[in-house]
């Protein structure tokens, strides 16, 4: 199951952290992660579903690419029967992956980096679950508070290399009402406890932050 989209990202997450695997072990570590992309492609389908589901009734499209889809379809389940095993899965193979880890920690066959790059992955398990239950792409109802608009203006101001094209309003029509100073990306509404609570987050248990995130 692991195929050429997985494979363009592992060589992203290599290329991204600067790291050097031979290339058997690369094939070796896309292997061995092959639980953490499944359970990665399951969180992004239950989380998108709705997304998804509308687009493709509005283009008048009869299936849709999402896990969900295919157990409502293919085993004639309801969409909460349907939630109900991917969540399930989703937990399943967190865990897969876990136990994986513990194997990969006695194995002379892999380098430091390949071992390193297996473990810091599993951080992505819960960062991604943390992402999709809280961003705009998913949940388009929610408010931004002053240190998401720093944080967007933060990230514009980088990709446009510093030039004053700052948008006036986000994707889901969100204004963006206060003006980027030159000497630094600044958001009148914004207080530090705002700031705080961006920068002092810690990094997210995987076991409890996965397991308790899908629940409902």
């Amino acid at each position: 199951m692991v195929d050429r989209v997985f494979s363009a990202a592992f060589g992203l997450f290599m290329f991204a952290m600067g790291l050097d695997i031979p290339e058997d072990q690369q094939q070796t570590c896309l292997e061995l992660s092959e639980s953490f992309w499944i359970q990665t492609s399951l969180v992004n389908d239950y989380y998108s579903w709705e997304r998804e589901h509308q687009a493709a009734s509005d283009h008048h499209h009869t299936s849709v690419t999402n896990a969900i889809w295919v157990l409502m379809e293919k085993h004639s389940m309801s969409c909460d029967e349907a939630k109900a095993v991917c969540r399930e899965r989703i937990r399943q193979y967190a865990a897969e992956y876990l136990q994986v880890l513990e194997t990969v920690k006695a194995r002379d066959d892999l380098c430091r980096d390949a071992k390193f790059l297996l473990d810091v992955q599993k951080f992505a398990i819960s960062g991604n679950a943390a992402w999709s239950v809280q961003c705009y792409r998913y949940h388009p109802e929610q408010e931004f508070i002053p240190a998401h608009v720093e944080m967007a203006k933060a990230v514009w101001a980088d990709e446009t290399t510093g030039l004053d094209v700052v948008p006036k309003q986000l994707a889901n029509g969100t204004a963006l009402r206060d003006e980027t100073k030159p000497n630094g990306i600044v958001v009148k509404g914004s207080t530090e406890q705002d700031m705080a609570a961006v920068r002092d987050v810690p990094a997210l248990g995987t076991k409890v932050c996965t397991f308790l995130l899908l629940l409902d």
